[in-house]
């Protein structure tokens, strides 16, 4: 009799999701007289034969030279594009210009808090958004075949750290970069943990691929954005939660809350 009874209780009452569209905070908040903000290039370029290896076939890894020219720049013009939407600030721009010229490229040398009053009047701009560090390891995998089984695989890890930074700043607002891709090319077989591409993949457009898709997602840190995600609520085959699961379905939360 229980289970009969518990079973026709769940058979009355289901449970329904609608997808809510969120404004989220930025992980940091600017102080209002920040108004204009520039992205910048503040990281050495990774030496071309340094973080790169490449297999033949069943023969051991070896290194190979391929060059991060334009993966900054993308990364930057990603990143300030997506902040320029948003109607926190009333400019976002990117600095062309080189501001490191050494080639220590593992090293972070933060702009000091001279160097950003600087920067700032020099650029006219209120904060800087500064890319203090980039680099890439990648893995390259050709089985060597023509025709059967051919097929091409490339990994590729971007690790950097970004820094937001105005005149008045108190305290250091720092935030790692992390990401990482996998393509193949293949005649014959799917791979699923890897996304497909119809030509053989290249190298360096892999990892200037990657650097904008990581700058367009690293916006978050410094304006709010919206996401879409999931809300569930219950339903029965009471007539008070009809209505309130029909108002709810309508967008009208008080009616469905009150109902």
């Amino acid at each position: 009799v229980l289970f009969f009874l518990t079973s026709l209780f769940f058979s009355c009452r289901s449970v329904k999701s609608i997808e809510v569209e969120t404004y989220n905070p930025a992980r940091i908040t600017f102080p209002p007289e920040v108004k204009t903000l520039m992205v910048v290039n503040n990281s050495a370029q990774q030496p071309d034969g340094i973080g790169h290896k490449y297999r033949l076939g069943n023969k051991g890894d070896s290194l190979m030279s391929v060059s991060a020219d334009s993966t900054a720049y993308d990364f930057c013009l990603w990143l300030g594009k997506n902040m320029a939407e948003s109607p926190i600030f009333d400019d976002v721009r990117l600095c062309e210009d080189t501001l490191r010229r050494d080639s220590v490229f593992y090293d972070k040398r933060p702009f000091s808090a001279g160097t950003v009053k600087k920067l700032c009047k020099s650029y006219g701009v209120d904060g800087l958004i500064s890319l203090d560090n980039m680099y890439f390891i990648t893995e390259v995998y050709d089985t060597g075949m023509k025709e059967w089984f051919a097929g091409s695989f490339i990994k590729v890890q971007l690790t950097g750290e970004l820094r937001a930074l105005w005149p008045t700043q108190k305290e250091v607002y720092a935030f790692p970069v992390s990401d990482s891709l996998k393509w193949y090319w293949s005649n014959q077989i799917h791979f699923p943990d890897y996304v497909e591409v119809e030509a053989k993949p290249d190298v360096k457009e892999a990892m200037r691929y990657l650097s904008g898709v990581v700058g367009e997602k690293m916006y978050i840190n410094f304006v709010p954005y919206w996401s879409f995600d999931n809300r569930w609520y219950y339903t029965s085959i009471s007539s008070e939660w009809k209505r309130g699961t029909a108002y709810a379905d309508a967008g009208k939360w008080e009616e469905a809350l009150t109902t």
